[in-house]
């Protein structure tokens, strides 16, 4: 290294400090806006430094900024592609969950009160609408005036989807 240019730092510590923050923030929460905030600020920054240093005659330092941008490049794009199958994942399941309430209803005359009135007749067990420590449940609803819905939370902590079993239709709450 030239006099004064500084050590790159290591792609290891980038790579487990970036899996660290994708696996708390989509596996927890299953959000992604936080990490999906830090990987566009990592690539801006690391960018522009990658820029810099190839004009200060730098390029060991230029070459790892332009790596390290990178892994923030797919920090990105993962976090986008979980959260578009953590939503896929939700419709899916909850489609199933409709289904096996509408086939409760037509073999006993009326919508069940919980969910695991359906198992094991219509469904093996009632499955979590994603797959995230927080938030990852179906909530199923019977009001005493005979309302029934499903709903989940389709992006933490708002972001309700429900549906309402009389009226056949989805809605957002927030």
């Amino acid at each position: 290294m030239k006099g004064g240019e500084k050590q790159p730092p290591g792609m290891i510590r980038t790579s487990v400090a970036l899996a660290g923050l994708f696996l708390f923030d989509l596996g927890y929460s299953g959000q992604g806006l936080f990490a999906l905030g830090v990987a566009v600020l990592g690539v801006a920054s690391l960018a522009v430094g990658a820029l810099w240093s190839v004009f200060r005659g730098a390029p060991a330092l230029a070459r790892s900024r332009a790596l390290r941008a990178g892994l923030y490049l797919f920090l990105g794009a993962a976090t986008i592609a979980t959260v578009r199958l953590h939503a896929a994942t939700a419709e899916s399941r909850a489609a199933r969950v409709i289904e096996a309430c509408r086939a409760f209803e037509r073999a006993h005359g009326a919508l069940p009160d919980r969910l695991e009135e359906l198992v094991p007749d219509f469904l093996s067990a009632v499955p979590r609408a994603k797959y995230t420590l927080a938030w990852g449940e179906f909530t199923y609803s019977a009001s005493e005036t005979r309302r029934h819905t499903l709903m989940y939370v389709a992006l933490p902590p708002f972001g309700r989807r429900i549906y309402h079993f009389e009226e056949a239709r989805w809605s957002r709450l927030d």
